[in-house]
């Protein structure tokens, strides 16, 4: 199955961008983009901003960075919710504690995790929280400092204690929102699935908002039989739906991994509901990872509308769709995997599968090129970023003389995020040098939706070695060589001139014809030689017949 690229876009090649997916903004449409950014400052801190783009690709609003009591925004989480008038992110913020209790300093620091839903018009905090409000240090999994001879397979900080490496207790990483206005909330370092009361809760018994509604998984689990799903340094937990007779369905994706250097279990998707009434799991569904691997960190569990479940595998750079009964329907390596080292080179921290239309306000982009101005084709390499409903392109040229004209050219059908047409064959004798090519962007019904015209490139002497009849050695970097290494320009162009020499020549052939065809006319109607005399009454008798039969 052939997946293309549609649109590739960063505002900043210093940012780590996340959780770039279709989203809300005013409306209940999932017709714009969002995603997160992360510049990191040189004590390790996140400063991070959240973005929303319109389907053109255009912002619709200034980045959203530090709001309300907390500090800028971590890219663990963001999406809009409340049809698009609110977003959820979350937020890690170095306080100072006492950590005597636990081995460490009297003044010493911690990570805590906190998260926000903003206003996305007003950019004001509705509403804030923060793990210690409800919890305790010692609920952590992980210790304060890790020894030295312990392999830490994942690279993460946990921290000892310090304002340069404070103590991540918590890591929140992902934070979704409940039609009752209650809030879910993944605790990487607990293992444990919170649900914390909104300040609009219609959850039963009222709770107090912020407060702990329940506890799924960890040391102090609300359910009795949680034990089922197993849950360790899991990730992307969301809310799904309640049945009318009270049921919760969630997803999660569980990397399962327990920091053990031996620790062999799969990392999996699952879809699981629970009973809050008698406070137990009442089913479960697993997704797990096909080849068997062992997700260390990240990773994301997608239910699409027609029940399939997509998963991405986070530091193992794979993704897979599954049908809704378990079957791998679609399995893709983004790179190679190397298990020894316990994660890719490429990581994909989240992926999302959603439709989207884009129609960008940028003109396509065309390159058109051709080895000399004697020989070789020509060729057109075309795309457009972001636009998804280009089926066709139309190409034109122009030998450049100056008449204006166009010339109808090729059309092709689209073939990926770039296509690459044959313009012109190649050839000693072929006509002449086109200096300019045209191409229009069709949909389905030969819509024009964008054009674009480029001067033909042909490459000179300082790059020609490099390149042969479609392109150069170094792929399109030639593009960027500019028009000081394109000599073009030099290329002969028929001169305006020669039109007049080619019309003469024309109308002498349509002369001669003529002439040929009244010849054959006359010796029809009187054979060898005439007089003047006879020759005017053969063209009044030619005139009079022509005239009876118009009559």
């Amino acid at each position: 199955m052939r997946k293309d690229l549609i649109w590739w876009g960063n505002s900043s090649t210093d940012a780590r961008t996340q959780n770039l997916r279709p989203c809300s903004y005013l409306s209940d449409a999932e017709d714009h983009l969002c995603w997160s950014e992360a510049t990191f400052t040189d004590l390790g801190r996140v400063n991070g901003t959240n973005h929303i783009l319109d389907n053109t690709y255009s912002p619709v609003t200034l980045p959203f960075g530090k709001t309300g009591t907390l500090n800028y925004p971590n890219p663990h989480e963001f999406m809009t919710t409340q049809g698009g008038e609110t977003m959820l992110n979350v937020v890690y913020e170095v306080k100072q504690v006492d950590l005597t209790p636990y081995n460490g300093p009297a003044k010493g620091y911690i990570e805590e995790a906190c998260f926000q839903e903003i206003d996305v018009q007003t950019n004001t905090a509705i509403f804030e929280w923060c793990g210690l409000e409800s919890l305790e240090l010692w609920h952590s999994y992980i210790f304060l400092d890790i020894p030295e001879n312990v392999v830490n397979h994942t690279g993460e900080a946990y921290g000892k204690g310090s304002l340069e490496k404070p103590w991540d207790y918590f890591h929140i990483n992902s934070v979704d929102k409940t039609p009752s206005n209650d809030y879910i909330v993944s605790a990487r370092h607990l293992n444990t699935i919170l649900k914390i009361a909104g300040p609009n809760s219609t959850s039963p018994n009222s709770p107090t908002p912020g407060s702990i509604i329940w506890r799924l998984g960890g040391k102090f689990s609300s359910f009795t039989n949680s034990s089922i799903l197993d849950l360790s340094r899991q990730h992307h937990v969301t809310y799904l739906n309640t049945t009318l007779s009270g049921l919760e369905s969630y997803s999660v994706f569980n990397n399962h991994w327990q920091a053990g250097p031996y620790d062999r279990r799969i990392s999996n998707a699952h879809i699981f509901t629970i009973d809050i009434v008698n406070m137990t799991v009442v089913s479960t569904q697993k997704y797990s990872n096909p080849e068997g691997h062992l997700s260390l960190a990240q990773g994301s569990a997608q239910v699409l509308q027609n029940g399939n479940m997509f998963v991405g595998w986070g530091t193992v750079p794979q993704f897979t769709e599954f049908s809704a009964a378990g079957d791998v329907l679609w399995h893709v390596h983004l790179e190679k995997y190397q298990e020894s080292k316990g994660l890719g080179n490429m990581q994909n921290y989240r992926i999302f599968k959603a439709p989207w239309v884009g129609k960008p306000r940028t003109e396509p982009k065309l390159v058109a090129y051709r080895q000399s101005c004697e020989d070789g084709p020509l060729v057109g390499y075309v795309s457009w970023n972001g636009a998804t409903e280009v089926k066709w392109w139309r190409f034109s040229v122009s030998d450049g003389s100056g008449d204006g004209r166009w010339r109808k050219g090729a059309v092709v059908k689209r073939d990926g995020f770039e296509t690459m047409a044959v313009l012109k064959e190649g050839g000693k004798g072929k006509s002449g040098f086109e200096r300019w090519v045209k191409v229009e962007a069709l949909d389905e019904r030969y819509n024009v939706l964008g054009s674009t015209v480029a001067e033909t490139f042909v490459p000179g002497q300082e790059v020609v070695g490099g390149c042969d009849e479609v392109s150069c050695a170094l792929g399109h970097e030639w593009f960027e060589f500019g028009e000081d290494k394109s000599v073009a320009s030099l290329c002969p162009v028929r001169p305006r001139s020669e039109w007049g020499v080619w019309m003469l020549m024309a109308l002498a052939l349509v002369a001669v014809l003529l002439v040929s065809r009244y010849t054959k006319k006359m010796r029809r109607g009187q054979p060898g030689n005439a007089s003047g005399e006879e020759m005017e009454i053969f063209i009044d008798r030619e005139q009079r017949g022509r005239r009876r039969e118009q009559v």
